[in-house]
């Protein structure tokens, strides 16, 4: 046992860039000294963060995202072996995420075929083999959004990114019926439309410049000063390191409560007003965490 308190440490996208870099070079200062750190994070610390864990616990999703979180643990291969647990939640609701929904089933579904039959996947529970066999049954499964359907909310009629980008059957059969012939053109992709309707992550997430530290506070102040904020791209530039991408429904609730206000009206720039929804900690919460602190005034 350990003899002091091991120090723990959080990292999502709660935090703003400039916190969660602060944060993960105390992890990796801990971890080159040998001395002992938890780190409790989001799927963030599986994007290219190069760290090096003994061992690691997740909760279980798709066999890729198991495997980025394996490549957290005995990364620099310093021990003889590494550890991963998985954890399967009885009581987790997943109704609003089909994409980890369907992972964690067909990973299960993976992983009981290994028990049965290691011999067919290599020995290795995430190697090509497991992958491959992984893949086949997530894609079979969501066959359906293959296409990339886009709605007529969006679009004005319910169609797909593939069909505007090859045949267009839908636009060349609204054509026809409009002018009573087909279009006389060989190429009638609609790339424009598919363009607008694109997304390549599909989040409507708005910026929020958050007081981390006192450069965060200080890039709030120079902004809430200057003559036309929305100009001064040097300070916006600077802001990036210090700004958290907020879902819609969490802004609007800031919002309402005047916790995230714009720097000046009409510049679309956010800021959190109130520096006690930010905590050093864990980033940007939906509830007070420390004290007021008079930021733009």
């Amino acid at each position: 046992r350990w003899k002091t308190a091991v120090p723990i440490y959080h990292l999502s996208t709660s935090m703003c860039p400039k916190h969660r870099k602060a944060v993960l070079a105390k992890i990796r200062l801990l971890l080159n000294d040998g001395s002992p750190v938890l780190c409790v994070s989001t799927q963030l610390i599986e994007a290219g963060v190069d760290v090096d864990f003994g061992a690691v616990i997740r909760f279980t999703a798709g066999l890729d995202s198991i495997a980025q979180a394996a490549g957290r643990c005995n990364r620099n291969g310093n021990r003889k072996t590494g550890i991963v647990h998985l954890v399967n939640l009885q009581d987790e609701s997943l109704g609003m995420l089909p994409d980890i929904r369907i992972g964690q089933d067909k990973a299960e579904r993976v992983l009981d075929d290994y028990e049965e039959n290691p011999n067919k996947f290599g020995n290795n529970r995430i190697g090509p083999e497991a992958m491959a066999w992984y893949y086949q049954n997530y894609f079979f499964a969501r066959s359906s959004d293959m296409d990339y359907p886009v709605s007529a909310q969006v679009l004005g009629h319910d169609d797909s990114l593939l069909n505007l980008l090859s045949v267009n059957s839908q636009t060349a059969a609204m054509y026809g019926q409009s002018k009573r012939q087909a279009p006389n053109i060989h190429l009638r992709q609609s790339f424009m439309a598919a363009a607008k309707a694109f997304k390549a992550i599909d989040t409507p997430t708005r910026g929020v410049i958050v007081p981390h530290g006192q450069r965060g506070r200080g890039l709030i102040t120079a902004l809430c000063a200057a003559y036309l904020p929305d100009k001064e791209f040097d300070l916006l530039r600077r802001a990036q390191q210090f700004s958290v991408n907020v879902f819609p429904q969490v802004l609007e609730r800031l919002t309402n409560a005047g916790v995230v206000q714009e720097i000046q009206e009409g510049t679309g720039i956010l800021f959190l007003a109130d520096s006690r929804y930010y905590s050093e900690e864990f980033g940007l919460s939906e509830k007070p965490e420390g004290k007021m602190e008079v930021l733009c005034g």
